[in-house]
């Protein structure tokens, strides 16, 4: 057995499926002209390794695998620029929502930082996001019971969402694994995925905080559509010139960094 063509071919298959961002074994078979049943069993090696996400009716590139600390020092840089920016949209009296990820940490680290700023509640379902705001008592902060994710310190239980479900938020900032315009924002984990929907229902502005990396890019489950999304903040390393003129085109502020 010649692991190194396993490997080759497995490289091959992921690739292809970056490249689609969404797509089946079918698919993949005819274009690859790979076996059905080896396809199968590269794929269970694919997300295993947490490089793609299975799901009923197809396959797509798992985004937002790996840990948070390697999600954090990934695009460093660019993700604290980002941050720069989004701290700047937040006003006096804000009733905000900051959801968890590596990029909204680095907002909530910025923000926490502030000492200017009257009225603001922050309620936030990631103990991390939570922690920026120790000690600052110009912040009111509301953090919802629920089940702790122990890898990046998130609730995304039932418990959870029905608490978060109370709340009319004026700004909710998020993190994005995925966004398009024709697919919208879609992020790799179901739970995640009812809890944001319900944000962004409950949200008078919804802004994306997003690496160059995500743009374009669609995952397993669809928060909503790009017109529910109000702001998308990213940066001048977007490849995609077309795909964030077409995000624009749908009413998206889009600000680079």
């Amino acid at each position: 057995m010649d692991y190194n063509l396993i490997t080759q071919r497995q490289q091959e298959i992921y690739d292809f499926i970056a490249n689609a961002n969404v797509t089946t074994i079918q698919e993949i078979s005819d274009v690859l002209k790979f076996s059905p049943s080896t396809i199968r069993r590269d794929l269970k090696v694919l997300e295993k390794e947490k490089r793609i996400q299975l799901f009923h009716g197809g396959v797509s590139v798992n985004t937002g695998y790996g840990s948070f600390i390697e999600r954090t020092s990934k695009n460093s840089e660019v993700k604290k620029k980002i941050a720069e920016a989004a701290v700047e949209l937040v006003e006096d009296n804000d009733f905000i929502y900051i959801g968890g990820g590596s990029t909204t940490f680095e907002f909530a680290a910025l923000l926490g930082r502030r000492f200017d700023l009257d009225g603001v509640t922050i309620v936030c379902s990631a103990m991390n996001i939570a922690r920026c705001f120790v000690g600052n008592k110009q912040f009111k902060i509301i953090v919802p019971g629920g089940e702790l994710e122990a890898e990046d310190e998130s609730m995304a239980s039932k418990m959870t969402i029905d608490m978060l479900s109370r709340y009319n938020f004026t700004k909710a900032f998020v993190g994005s694994q995925a966004i398009n315009a024709k697919n919208g924002y879609s992020i790799p984990r179901l739970n995640l995925s009812e809890l944001k929907s319900m944000i962004v229902e409950n949200s008078k502005e919804l802004i994306l905080l997003c690496d160059n990396t995500k743009v374009g890019k669609v995952s397993a489950y669809k928060v909503c559509s790009i017109d529910k999304v109000h702001t998308l903040i990213t940066d001048f390393y977007a490849e995609n010139e077309e795909e964030l003129q077409k995000i624009a085109d749908h009413g998206v502020k889009v600000i680079r960094v």
